[in-house]
């Protein structure tokens, strides 16, 4: 739907980097486990939810992309209006799960709140599922990170 090639691909770029984002924390906790790092499982969450904010901010280039490609008419620029008056244009496939997690974004942002490892997903993926039927995605986007330990030599 994004008729912009190089807003295209940044938010493409941006997607990518959320995922590789995502496996890194993933893998950095894992790693800091098993070295006996309990200490590190206090941030865990709160770098989780950072990903979440960070998601929901490419849900937002998007959608602004596609209102000044004309796609919807939005006078604020704030998430949920953008994503309001996106509704009667846009394939929504899950509207009320993505708006949920944007209330969430919300309450990580002004209220110190944390949000479960499982509903962050849930939201994440959502967000992904919504850019893919917009086609702004292809597929669905995975990565992994390795931490590769190289005894000294």
């Amino acid at each position: 739907m994004i008729t912009d090639q190089a807003a295209l691909t940044d938010i493409q770029a941006s997607w990518t980097s959320l995922r590789q984002n995502q496996a890194k924390v993933e893998t950095s906790v894992a790693a800091a486990m098993g070295f006996g790092g309990m200490g590190v499982m206090f941030v865990v969450d709160y770098l989780h939810n950072l990903m979440l904010i960070y998601a929901l901010g490419v849900l937002a280039d998007a959608l602004q992309q596609l209102r000044s490609e004309g796609l919807f008419q939005a006078r604020a620029s704030k998430l949920g209006s953008l994503m309001q008056e996106s509704r009667p244009h846009l394939p929504w496939r899950d509207f009320p799960l993505v708006n949920e997690g944007r209330q969430k974004r919300d309450d990580i942002a002004h209220k110190m709140a944390v949000v479960s490892g499982s509903d962050r997903s849930r939201y994440i993926d959502a967000v992904e599922a919504e850019l893919i039927a917009w086609r702004i995605l292809k597929r669905r986007v995975t990565a992994t990170f390795v931490i590769d330990q190289k005894p000294n030599e």
